[in-house]
């Protein structure tokens, strides 16, 4: 199965970085091809989320945020779709984003990466407000 993994510099501190991370209603603005439906329907209980992007097609799909590791998880049982997302301090006012996505055999590699790309970039932007 492939994995994909992007990180992505932030100009704000670690928590701040988490906090946007790990609001499900903001995943539509970073994540490439997230729709506002689909974050609307993994709001609700912070300790265990539907996965937006599975929530129609297997309602068992997760999406679990942890702050003491600064980390949001999501995926489906068995392995087939999952993927993380990291923060990591810097120094007090600069952060990561590290996004790693494991997915089925199959996939489209590139665009798998383009995607990856412009959802980081998106990340970075939308963070930072510029």
């Amino acid at each position: 199965m492939p994995d994909f993994e992007k990180r992505v510099t932030v100009a704000v501190d670690a928590e701040t970085a988490f906090n946007f991370i790990s609001d499900p209603g903001r995943l539509p603005v970073w994540v490439v091809g997230m729709r506002l439906e689909d974050a609307i329907a993994i709001e609700g209980d912070p300790a265990l989320q539907e996965a937006p992007e599975a929530a129609a097609l297997a309602p068992e799909a997760r999406f679990f945020p942890d702050r003491g590791t600064r980390t949001v998880e999501w995926g489906l049982p068995g392995g087939e779709y999952s993927g993380s997302a990291t923060v990591g301090s810097l120094m007090p006012s600069m952060s990561t984003v590290t996004v790693r996505l494991h997915l089925p055999e199959g996939v489209d590699q590139k665009a798998v990466e383009t995607a990856l790309d412009l959802s980081v970039k998106n990340l970075q932007r939308q963070i930072t407000g510029r």
